[in-house]
């Protein structure tokens, strides 16, 4: 295996990267395809930063929070004929092929 060597970046170069990240509304690709002209890096270690400059400086815009859509039930159901209950349930879900009743 070959030996892999630290490579430490410059207040100037962050710098440089948040700006260019900014401007380029933080498209990864298009920030690190313009940046390898100006720096002497290779284009993986530009998106490796880049995608940590991201994460760090908007994280809100990295999670992405998964809305569950609940199906509210009609207030009244029809039963079939024969088919009564005394009791109130406290949550009903109303699905395609079945209802769900929670007492």
């Amino acid at each position: 295996m070959a030996k892999r060597e630290l490579v430490f970046w410059t207040t100037s170069e962050l710098k440089t990267a948040k700006q260019s990240l900014a401007k380029n509304n933080n498209n990864v690709s298009a920030t690190a395809r313009e940046l390898i002209k100006t720096m002497n890096r290779s284009e993986s270690s530009l998106v490796f930063k880049l995608h940590q400059i991201k994460n760090v400086a908007n994280p809100v815009a990295i999670r992405k929070k998964r809305v569950v859509m609940q199906n509210r039930p009609q207030t009244a159901l029809d039963l079939p004929k024969g088919f009564s209950f005394d009791f109130t349930p406290k949550r009903a879900e109303m699905f395609q092929d079945h209802v769900r009743l929670y007492f």
